[in-house]
């Protein structure tokens, strides 16, 4: 009962902030799938480079493409890499920070009504954070479970069937 009306409220609150802010939430939701997955990049990468440090030749599970490629310059260009995804992943996050902020005005600005405390913008700019940030972050999980099913379908069903049981569990 109590979960329904969470669900509910939910629903209701999405249907207005996009049929408010569509396109900014859409873009809010993009830049934080490009955020996490830069993210994720830039802290995976340095591991390939440190394996590739550690061992003698090209590791035979590295793509073989990379075999191609001189060891040293493979690691100038992995580090690069790195560095690139990390600042692609700052740039991200500060993009959505300042579309947080465009679309907490614009909300405020629709709604028309008066001030009611003193920091409403900024809990308008909280709240609109949080629900893109829980939109993205669905989205993201949506995507790496299809991935996920399309590599090892058995490891998708075995996370999709403990999702359920915990929130059957709840």
């Amino acid at each position: 009962m109590v979960l329904n009306g969470h669900l509910r409220w939910i629903v209701s609150l999405s249907a207005k902030f996009l049929r408010v802010l569509p396109i900014l939430t859409l873009v809010i939701v993009l830049l934080a799938l490009i955020a996490q997955i830069t993210s994720l990049l830039s802290f995976f990468m340095p591991l390939k480079i440190i394996i590739l440090l550690g061992s003698e030749g090209m590791p035979r599970y590295f793509p073989p493409a990379f075999s191609q490629i001189d060891r040293n310059l493979l690691i100038a260009w992995l580090s690069a890499a790195t560095v690139g995804f990390f600042l692609l992943s700052l740039l991200a996050h500060k993009l959505i920070d300042k579309s947080i902020d465009l679309g907490a005005t614009k909300l405020l600005a629709k709604s028309q009504k008066m001030v009611l405390f003193e920091n409403q913008q900024e809990f308008a700019g909280s709240a609109y954070q949080r629900y893109s940030t829980a939109l993205a972050a669905g989205v993201f999980i949506s995507l790496v479970l299809a991935a996920l099913g399309w590599f090892y379908a058995s490891m998708a069903a075995l996370i999709l069937g403990y999702m359920f049981v915990v929130f059957v569990g709840f």
